[in-house]
């Protein structure tokens, strides 16, 4: 573990940036599904869906990735720290959900026009594994760190 993460606050401030970075990307992700429903807009059953994504993808992330009322100036860190988890907790319940749904919404518009084999199929289920068991790993990852933070506390 690198040295300026072995106190509290570091560690602390260090999760707040992946949660940024996971705010960010979303964001990313609603402008993909704009620009392939703008690519789309003559084809409505596409075009539909991912405006329906899109919409869910900002919901999420203006109810669950929030770090507005999270303020390390305020002094009291165990309670910015309680805030945080409940957070992320109430998030892990959700995110998978959240964003297969959003990918049930992207994969069709983007593979119009692509010939569809056995194998693509078998190439977006595994990639859908993958970033299941990434995301499910994290989220295992950032519970260790709750604990961690608890017991140098």
């Amino acid at each position: 573990m690198r040295k300026e993460e072995n106190n509290p606050i570091s560690k602390f401030k260090h999760m707040l940036k992946g949660s940024s970075t996971a705010r960010n990307l979303s964001f990313i992700y609603v402008l993909l599904s704009l620009l392939l429903a703008f690519k789309m807009r003559a084809e409505l059953e596409y075009v539909v869906p991912l405006i329906i994504g899109a919409l869910l993808i900002i919901w999420y992330t203006l109810t669950h990735l929030s770090l507005k009322n999270i303020n390390l100036k305020e002094g009291n860190l165990k309670s910015q720290f309680n805030k945080y988890q409940s957070n992320i907790l109430k998030r892990e319940k959700y995110e998978s959900t959240i964003y297969f749904i959003w990918l049930l919404t992207i994969i069709p518009a983007y593979l119009v026009d692509k010939e569809i084999t056995t194998f693509t199929v078998l190439k977006y289920m595994i990639i859908l594994f993958i970033i299941f068991a990434f995301g499910n790993n994290m989220f295992k990852k950032v519970k260790n760190r709750f604990k961690r933070i608890r017991t140098t506390n």
